[in-house]
């Protein structure tokens, strides 16, 4: 559906949907990591996030935390980073707010700009501030979705008025 689609506001919609159940997907799995990943290693990690080959090319190394980190949670450009997906939300919701008023920025704003402003010498697993943002970012998703959905695709306050004719 989103290849053949103009590019408006149910494209930036769908979209938005897809990037919020990866952004969750990606938080649970990395809260998962830093729980188990000392004794089970980081490739799954990497194949969960289809970094794998990414990963190799860049860095010729067994995986080991900074990078694995720095691969699926900081870097703007893999599509299957956390930051990647929390920045492409966070871009939709500016447009759509632009048109509706108040759509969801305020609850991604926050953990989004803890995580740009987060040092890479922050990128452990044993990172209290660092598991904060990926908790923070993951309710994020889930109150944008609850928010969008509620917003955007609730119909019975519609017909609640219609039929108390408001």
């Amino acid at each position: 559906a989103l290849d053949g689609m103009t590019r408006d506001d149910g494209w930036r919609l769908l979209s938005i949907g897809r990037r919020l159940e990866r952004l969750a997907f990606q938080c649970l799995a990395l809260r998962i990591a830093f729980r188990e990943g000392l004794h089970s290693g980081l490739g799954w990690l990497l194949e969960l996030a289809d970094s794998t080959v990414t990963y190799r090319s860049r860095y010729l190394a067994r995986p080991e935390w900074l990078p694995v980190l720095d691969l699926v949670v900081m870097d703007r450009a893999n599509p299957r980073s956390v930051m990647f997906q929390a920045d492409g939300i966070h871009d939709y919701l500016v447009k759509l707010e632009r048109v509706y008023g108040p759509c969801g920025c305020a609850e991604l704003g926050p953990p989004l700009r803890a995580l740009e402003s987060l040092s890479p010498s922050k990128l452990d697993p044993e990172n209290e501030e660092l598991c904060a943002i990926v908790d923070a970012l993951r309710i994020a998703a889930f109150e944008l979705n609850d928010r969008l959905t509620e917003r955007f695709f609730n119909h019975a306050h519609v017909r609640a008025a219609t039929m108390l004719g408001l």
